[in-house]
């Protein structure tokens, strides 16, 4: 209340307060395109406080402007000796975060195949109505990965309004 007697009642924007928490559940596990990206369609959601996920199409829509913290982990099987290498990357409407990691192989004996966990976590920029999804990309190989049916998610949340 000013000092005229006039009320002020705080804007309700300031009070919302995103975060999610998605899974990618679907079995068996997706496979990957060898030498091109993929969106991960995140599908389970556990954690969605505003419905801003979309878990159809595995994407999230910033629902006020500020500075979001994003965090996805992709759980890769059946990655084969000739795999070269793996991407990750966090794609949002002003910016794509990419993480490269190369594969290392180990001696596996008769079975070549292994799995790789992939992470990446950011701070970003978002406006209203903004987007973030996330890719995989798997340079090299002649049998496509896949991504794991349990252990693949999304997170984050507005860690604070611009």
């Amino acid at each position: 209340m000013t000092n005229d007697g006039v009320i002020i009642l705080p804007d309700v924007s300031a009070r919302v307060r995103s975060a999610f928490n998605v899974f990618y559940t679907t079995s068996p596990g997706m496979t990957l395109t060898i030498d091109d990206w993929e969106t991960i369609p995140f599908n389970s959601e556990a954690v969605d406080l505003t419905g801003d996920f979309n878990s159809s199409t595995g994407v999230f829509t910033a629902p006020v402007s500020g500075i979001y913290a994003l965090s996805a982990t992709v759980m890769l099987t059946l990655l084969e000796r000739a795999v070269v290498g793996l991407k990750i990357r966090i794609v949002t409407s002003n910016h794509s975060y990419e993480k490269t990691v190369p594969v290392v192989h180990y001696d596996a004996g008769s079975d070549p195949d292994h799995n790789m966990g992939l992470s990446l976590s950011i701070f970003c920029d978002m406006d209203t109505a903004d987007t973030a999804y996330v890719q995989i990309y798997q340079d090299g190989g002649t049998t496509e990965a896949n991504v794991h049916p349990v252990y693949s998610w999304f997170s984050g949340g507005l860690r604070m309004r611009t």
